[in-house]
């Protein structure tokens, strides 16, 4: 399924708050956000570089501000149906230090 195994399944919620939380190599996708609104992913590191899936996977959502984020993948760290909208990053970087660009 598209869900399994990640470490964080979001699924069906309202004003979720995930803040300064390390995850380490998922053997899928680190946290899925699915049919969500208002979620706030702040000071969150994610390093999956065992596997080559992304950090974070959205699907069906709205309103996602994702800020003060490291994310540490061998693949594009965030993955997205097309199917979501108000997706806000903010100060979000890679290894190398550059911004992770994402606008939806």
């Amino acid at each position: 399924s598209f869900w399994s195994p990640s470490l964080i399944l979001i699924n069906n919620c309202n004003q979720i708050l995930l803040d300064e939380i390390t995850l380490l190599n998922s053997c899928n996708t680190a946290i899925v956000l699915d049919n969500s609104k208002a979620v706030k992913l702040t000071n969150l590191t994610i390093k999956n570089t065992l596997s080559e899936s992304a950090a974070l996977s959205l699907l069906h959502c709205n309103g996602v501000d994702i800020t003060d984020c490291y994310l540490d993948t061998k693949t594009n760290p965030v993955i997205s149906a097309g199917n979501s909208s108000g997706l806000l990053f903010n100060h979000c970087i890679k290894p190398d230090g550059s911004l992770i660009q994402f606008e939806k």
